[in-house]
């Protein structure tokens, strides 16, 4: 707590208005996962949230719930799901999170059986959408903030920098929804 007030301070003596602190959350780290339809949450990580003073919730590479080969398009209503869930079961604000997709394969030996497929930009666009219309729902939220995963999470297959498969897509993707471009 002493060193996010430390860092709060420095940035308010820097000319800002302070510093947004965020907890975030991982779907497979037993504070918050989420498997099919069911969703449980740990009591204990918010009471540290609380005392630490984090000013907002979101989540981690969503994508890494999947469970199974999973397609981006069966994802996004899960995301969806996820953060009206999160909106309902914690008095903190909850900020969306969208994943562009999972596959921690690259990174093993042996077979994760958690890959979720054909993260294309126009269905990214689409979770973004979702994402966007999540926080202009909620004009109470302490800033209107989506998290991304990622900018080049290349061994994950969750990445926003282009590519040789779509391009510029994904940015393309997130100008169009948040930039109106």
């Amino acid at each position: 707590k002493k060193a996010m007030n430390d860092f709060n301070e420095m940035a308010i003596k820097a000319g800002f208005d302070g510093v947004h602190m965020q907890l975030c959350l991982r779907p497979d780290n037993g504070h918050m996962f989420f498997s099919g339809p069911t969703l449980r949450s740990d009591g204990n990580l918010m009471d540290a949230f609380h005392k630490l003073g984090f000013d907002s919730i979101s989540h981690y590479q969503l994508c890494a719930s999947a469970s199974g080969k999973v397609p981006y398009a069966d994802m996004i209503p899960h995301m969806v799901e996820t953060w009206d869930y999160c909106d309902k079961q914690y008095k903190s604000p909850y900020l969306p999170h969208v994943s562009l997709g999972w596959d921690p394969n690259p990174r093993y030996n042996g077979y994760i059986d958690s890959v979720v497929t054909d993260a294309k930009p126009e269905l990214v666009k689409k979770a973004l959408l979702e994402a966007k219309k999540y926080i202009d729902s909620h004009p109470e939220l302490p800033a209107k903030l989506v998290t991304i995963n990622s900018w080049n999470e290349w061994t994950e297959t969750s990445y926003l920098l282009p590519d040789d498969l779509y391009g510029y897509g994904y940015l393309e993707a997130v100008k169009e929804v948040f930039l109106g471009e």
